[in-house]
């Protein structure tokens, strides 16, 4: 009897695990079906499909005619420059003002660390000020920008503000993070009390077409769903009353810390600025990047290099915009904002002080795969990238999350931390992988820059992407390699 009870038990474990399996495999197949699926409204943006010879040709083309961005930035202005975000974008504007000819003593760089990128280290670039400061803490912000301006500047030249820093992690969306982020909101809000202190007249502000982005639930109930809710979104010029209201509703915390920094410099526009009695106000905009700025100095290179990148959205539609693209856009909107200043109302074009521009890449948007293909070629085979099935990450993802959570509020516990100390950390290419990562990998973005494309007189910034995607692909590989190699 006990023989029998035994072999019952035993074959009733292996049927219910054998049925387990069974159904997750099942449920991992339509849900990858259902997430590979490509919606007609998509393949419509995006028809064509990259191949080598295309890559083949934009690669000659940058050899043999590069794209001379002197040739597409606004004129000089004799204004000063105060700039954060050496390392990456804010480093690319400060190199395009001084390929203007805006002069070196009249830009300054407020960071938290000295640059240390290869071009800050020769020629005018070297000569720019570097002023230390957490601008997290307002006495810092403040005293930074306070601070004397080399002996050779213009001592009457008005101030432009470019602020860029940020803190950027796009895996945290649960509220406990949000603290994280306080340096994208409380920073602003000191680089706007800061810029007025000084009388700055101009500020342009960076924030991210993820604003307009929602949360997507990837796992599908398959009787009632054929794709996620919000599986194709348009990233847009869209206003407060369009986006995303609770924190869940946003993509993740980063997306809620920008948007909350976005809108205290909008509202700013049109402030008094500097001394009272002067009448000089401080006029902002802000550029929302398509979702996520790549190039030269944003680490896109070394985080791919390697045989062992592996990726599960090949068949998702993206936008980015190239880094030096981004940087005209910042570039463009100042000089909008000059022109209606140096105008005293008298200029014909619409005042486009306080709003927000969308910018991405010019011509289609990419597939991942199109990307995939990009740098496997432009790296000449150093770069290579295993395609595997969404739904199992997305399944651990939670479980991820859930020990994420854990950790955190242990550690931040005043009486739990010694047990948080005990909980082995994760590797960083696993802390990425949580929910809100997947759901931003996962659907198909599209970014509308067509506004920022529109002429000055129709209320559009006038841009235009020297760059197509994959000729900044292509760019930022070889800039990596020449400053690796030396070549």
């Amino acid at each position: 009897m006990a023989s029998l009870l035994v072999r019952l038990l035993f074959w009733t474990i292996f049927f219910a695990t054998a049925v387990g399996f069974y159904l997750y495999a099942k449920y991992c197949s339509v849900n990858n079906t259902a997430l590979t699926r490509i919606p007609s409204r998509v393949l419509e943006l995006s028809p064509v499909r990259w191949g080598k010879a295309d890559f083949y040709a934009v690669a000659k083309k940058l050899d043999e005619a590069p794209v001379v961005i002197e040739e597409h930035l606004p004129p000089k202005t004799g204004r000063k420059y105060d700039c954060g975000w050496w390392k990456f974008l804010g480093g690319w504007i400060i190199i395009h003002l001084l390929k203007r000819g805006e002069s070196p003593a009249n830009i300054r760089i407020i960071d938290q660390q000295p640059p240390t990128r290869l071009e800050f280290t020769s020629g005018p670039a070297k000569e720019v000020q570097f002023v230390a400061a957490d601008i997290s803490k307002s006495e810092q912000a403040e005293a930074a920008f306070k601070a004397p301006w080399p002996d050779a500047s213009s001592p009457t030249a008005e101030i432009t503000v470019f602020h860029c820093a940020e803190v950027f992690r796009f895996h945290d969306r649960h509220r406990s993070f949000l603290p994280v982020y306080k340096f994208n909101v409380v920073g602003t809000e000191h680089v706007i009390n800061a810029s007025r202190a000084i009388g700055a007249s101009i500020l342009i502000f960076t924030s991210s077409a993820t604003v307009a982005q929602r949360y997507t639930r990837l796992l599908l109930i398959p009787w009632l769903e054929k794709e996620p809710k919000h599986f194709f979104q348009v990233l847009g010029d869209q206003e407060l009353n369009e986006l995303p209201k609770t924190l869940e509703e946003f993509a993740c915390c980063y997306s809620h810390s920008k948007l909350e920094a976005e809108t205290m410099v909008r509202n700013a526009n049109k402030c008094s600025s500097g001394l009272e009695g002067k009448g000089r106000v401080l006029r902002t905009g802000c550029i929302r990047p398509g979702n996520g700025i790549y190039g030269p100095g944003g680490g896109l290179w070394e985080r791919l290099r390697g045989q062992n990148n592996v990726s599960f959205f090949s068949k998702q539609n993206f936008c980015n915009v190239y880094v030096e693209n981004c940087s005209l856009a910042h570039l463009l909107y100042e000089q909008r904002l000059v022109e209606l200043s140096s105008a005293n109302g008298e200029s014909t074009n619409p005042d486009i002080g306080g709003q927000a521009f969308t910018v991405t890449d010019p011509a289609q948007p990419f597939f991942w795969s199109d990307h995939q293909a990009a740098m496997v070629y432009f790296s000449r085979g150093q770069h290579r990238c295993a395609m595997l099935a969404s739904t199992p990450f997305i399944l651990q993802s939670y479980l991820i999350e859930r020990y994420y959570i854990v950790k955190y509020y242990l550690r931040s516990h005043f009486f739990l931390a010694w047990i948080g100390k005990y909980l082995p950390p994760l590797r960083a290419n696993l802390v990425t992988v949580q929910p809100a990562f997947m759901a931003q990998c996962c659907i198909n973005l599209v970014a509308d820059d067509s506004r920022a494309r529109l002429p000055p007189s129709q209320g559009g910034l006038g841009y235009k992407g020297p760059w197509s995607a994959l000729e900044g692909l292509c760019k930022s590989v070889k800039l990596f390699e020449e400053a690796e190699y030396g070549t």
